[in-house]
């Protein structure tokens, strides 16, 4: 199965990450910043908080096997790597 990790605002990602959960073979792990006091609460593992930057990002990232990243920086446009 392979992980994949949703950053992103809380409208866009949950409307991706129901998206994603429809896929076979993909756990979807959806992070938010936690700017919102009630966030909508997206398909799959929510993680909210920051990562303490770049290198925390990737520590999470190795730590949680994480095998597919999607940014999405509510500008309309994601970042699939």
């Amino acid at each position: 199965m392979k992980r994949l990790l949703i950053l992103g605002g809380t409208g866009d990602a949950a409307k991706l990450a129901a998206q994603a959960a429809l896929l076979q073979g993909v756990e979807v792990i959806t992070s938010l910043a936690g700017r919102t006091r009630r966030p909508v609460t997206p398909s799959g593992r929510v993680r909210i908080g920051g990562f303490g930057g770049d290198a925390g990002l990737v520590d999470y990232m190795r730590e949680q096997r994480i095998d597919l990243l999607i940014e999405n920086n509510g500008s309309g446009k994601r970042k699939c790597t």
